[in-house]
């Protein structure tokens, strides 16, 4: 063989050898600095608050009550509207009633549930005395 290849190729694996350890030191050195920072960061920049979610499934008619809703955190600047911050403002009105299939986890929003006191069906949009 050549010996001016040998050589050029035992440089090229020297050098390489010589990068990979420079970078592993580096990334060993620097990185724990720099995920902390961001997490910090990015801690310091959202703030949060609570949110009412399903515990479990709940089908079209499903009476809500308080073993049904759980809390969850949730970043303020991003809240769904009409989103309720606890399972105590969700039934503070008296009774509601699942008008739309929800899913576990999934935050109850008013545009899925009666109004207090509703029935969840044609009735609640009748008069008294009416039938549907």
């Amino acid at each position: 063989m050549n010996k001016r290849l040998l050589i050029l190729g035992a440089l090229a694996v020297g050098f390489a050898g010589t990068t990979i350890a420079a970078a592993e030191w580096w990334l060993r050195n620097n990185i724990e600095t720099v995920v902390v920072e961001k997490q910090v960061g990015a801690e310091r920049a959202a703030q949060f608050t609570t949110i009412a979610v399903a515990a479990e499934e709940m089908r079209y008619g499903t009476v809500l009550d308080t073993t049904l809703i759980k809390e969850i955190a949730w970043p303020k600047d991003s809240l769904p509207e009409g989103a309720f911050a606890d399972a105590q403002e969700l039934l503070a009105d008296g009774r509601r009633v699942a008008l739309y299939p929800i899913a576990p986890n999934e935050p109850i929003l008013s545009t899925k549930i009666s109004g207090s006191d509703d029935k969840p069906s044609l009735s609640r949009i009748l008069e008294e005395g009416k039938r549907a």
